[in-house]
């Protein structure tokens, strides 16, 4: 899961809803029914935060440019429809979008408990077109500071000796 979400951006979920991790299959409709509610309702929190279309003038849609939202890690890409999505809590944030780390476009917004999900379509300069078209812009969220790369040095150790644990905790059992 934190793979996904530091290589791709995505938010994955595991919910365990017992002790036992393969139910009757007679048992898996009242599971389900008894937590029915409470999915809905954390489906629902898809539905907060911010999204929009990152475009030129000319309508062309920019795929796979960075936007950051208060300079938060891993930075979130737009698809190659040039769409934009984040979950994010009422408060004040600022966006900026950015091509090979560089600001391009700046604003700040505010999402209330009322609104929920801002819809923010932002419109490119023509001019900015020509450097798009140049980049080789890849589909992954992207680090634009140092710290980053201590930070990934330290956590491949990190998961290098968690590896090592795991494998001798199997191999005693």
């Amino acid at each position: 899961m934190d793979f996904d979400y530091w290589r791709y951006g995505n938010l994955d979920l595991n919910i365990d809803m017992g002790c036992c991790f393969y139910p009757p299959v007679k048992e898996l409709s009242m599971i389900f029914e008894q937590n029915r509610k409470s999915m809905i309702e954390y489906l629902k929190l898809a539905n907060t935060g911010i999204r929009g279309i990152v475009k030129f003038e000319d309508e062309i849609r920019a795929k796979h440019v960075t936007i950051k939202i208060d300079g938060r890690n891993p930075f979130i890409k737009t698809n190659k429809n040039g769409e934009y999505f984040k979950i994010l809590l009422p408060g004040k944030y600022s966006l900026r979008v950015g091509l090979d780390c560089k600001d391009i476009y700046e604003t700040v917004f505010e999402i209330s408990n009322k609104t929920r999900l801002i819809e923010f379509n932002i419109t490119l300069s023509n001019k900015l077109f020509r450097q798009y078209r140049d980049q080789a812009l890849n589909r992954y969220p992207v680090f634009c500071s140092t710290s980053y790369i201590l930070n990934s040095s330290f956590n491949l150790i990190f998961l290098t000796n968690l590896f090592i644990i795991i494998k001798q905790i199997v191999l005693i059992n």
